[in-house]
């Protein structure tokens, strides 16, 4: 039988509603609405669904604006 070492094992990463990356589960910033938890990888984008959680909040498993969002430039979150 093979056996699984769990601890070598990462989380899944999770998707920023607001921007459309990849997010480390164990990001700083967190917030829940409507009785889902959500991972941004910045504090400007927590900021932003905050603002206006309908517009990024998850729906039938979209997420993310699309170009001209603030992250799809690849500019650097330090400067948020």
């Amino acid at each position: 039988m093979m056996t699984l070492n769990t601890q070598t094992l990462k989380p899944a990463m999770q998707i920023d509603p607001v921007c459309g990356m990849s997010v480390d589960p164990s990001s700083p910033h967190k917030h829940s609405h409507g009785g889902e938890d959500y991972s941004f990888c910045s504090a400007h984008c927590l900021t932003k669904f905050k603002k206006e959680p309908a517009k990024y909040a998850r729906k039938s498993g979209e997420g993310g604006e699309s170009a001209g969002s603030c992250c799809s430039t690849g500019g650097s979150h330090g400067a948020h």
